[in-house]
């Protein structure tokens, strides 16, 4: 991949898409979704926010200490 090459790959979007997929497999499995109060609702949403950042930078630690020669990183603001 050269410099200028851009992957399409942001740290933060694909935190949000596993969040999602944590989400969408909760909604559709429980059928008291619906009857949760709108803080019960934000406490799991916030907990799979929490799990899926967690993930992205851990997986993003293994790439990064695969001995490849090179990197390119971005790190936003």
């Amino acid at each position: 991949m050269e410099a200028t090459e851009d992957s399409g790959f942001q740290e933060r979007a694909l935190r949000g898409d596993v969040q999602d997929e944590f989400l969408d497999e909760i909604a559709r499995t429980m059928p008291c979704w619906t009857k949760m109060s709108e803080r019960e609702q934000r406490q799991i949403i916030d907990k799979a926010g929490h799990i899926a950042s967690e993930l992205v930078r851990e997986a993003l630690h293994v790439v990064a200490h695969r001995d490849f020669p090179q990197m390119i990183v971005g790190l936003g603001k």
